[in-house]
């Protein structure tokens, strides 16, 4: 029997012929799917904007606004009729404007995340542009995906707590201002945070930058080789037991650390 491609294999085979791939609820998916229906918790809806960063999908489109059935949008048959509650509507008609409602409003904040990712992104990319050959290593998305993958795992596997959602958003927030701020300390894991790293022997590669003339620390021990630009890097051997270590750099007594957690493997 012929093995079929994936889907995701099919979009990125879209992509890389030019096209820009978005993606669409209306009356389906539901279950374990984020949607915008009123009986969904309300961070199904905000979770929409993290997947669409989760997959690099650059737009959402979304059935319906104010597409109401009869006269009295206030009502079971108005936002519902013959299709999912809420389905046919997001906001609601006023005197002069436009109403939102919750649902409106817990999307819009879910495109204020997006954003936060993204603002992300384009200083790690700015940065890395800035620090030219010394940089080749550098992933501007690695980072905001780690984090986002707190959030979102796939189109169905998402947090359903709004607490892990709020602190991945300060997460995010954080490390955007700490790229502005002095000591500089940028690092990325190979594999990337949040991955399995298996026995045999347990071991991450560390790359990173640092305000040059800084002293850097990984899992507890001084990094020696640093480069005028900043640039250093280290590999670290987890015990079987062992899931995470620190990062650390201190320059004219000011310190900076960040903290880089891994999953145990069979």
């Amino acid at each position: 029997m012929k093995r079929l491609p994936t889907p995701f294999v099919l979009l990125e085979a879209q992509r890389e012929r030019g096209a820009e791939l978005w993606f669409y609820t209306c009356c389906h998916p539901a279950g374990h799917y984020p949607n915008r229906f009123i009986d969904q918790p309300l961070i199904k809806l905000r979770v929409l904007h993290w997947i669409n960063y989760r997959y690099d999908l650059k737009g959402y489109l979304h059935w319906g606004l104010n597409q109401f059935d009869g006269d009295d949008p206030y009502t079971q048959q108005g936002t519902g009729k013959d299709l999912p509650l809420g389905d046919r509507a997001i906001a609601y008609p006023g005197k002069e404007r436009l109403l939102g409602s919750l649902r409106y409003s817990s999307q819009r904040d879910g495109i204020e995340d997006y954003e936060y990712l993204w603002v992300l992104e384009d200083r790690l990319r700015k940065l890395k542009e800035r620090i030219g050959s010394d940089a080749f290593w550098l992933d501007p998305r690695q980072r905001p995906l780690e984090i986002c993958r707190r959030v979102v795992g796939s189109f169905y596997d998402h947090t359903r707590d709004p607490d892990v959602l709020f602190a991945a958003r300060r997460a995010v927030a954080s490390e955007i201002e700490a790229l502005s701020e002095q000591p500089l300390l940028v690092v990325q894991t190979s594999p990337p945070e949040g991955s399995v790293v298996p026995i045999g022997p347990r071991h991450v590669t560390v790359r990173g930058f640092v305000t040059p003339g800084a002293v850097v620390n990984v899992a507890g021990k001084a990094i020696d080789e640093v480069r005028e630009s900043g640039y250093f890097t280290a590999v670290v051997f987890l015990r079987d037991d062992q899931q995470s270590f620190e990062v650390s750099t201190t320059d004219q007594g000011q310190q900076y650390a960040v903290t880089r957690s891994f999953l145990p493997g069979d």
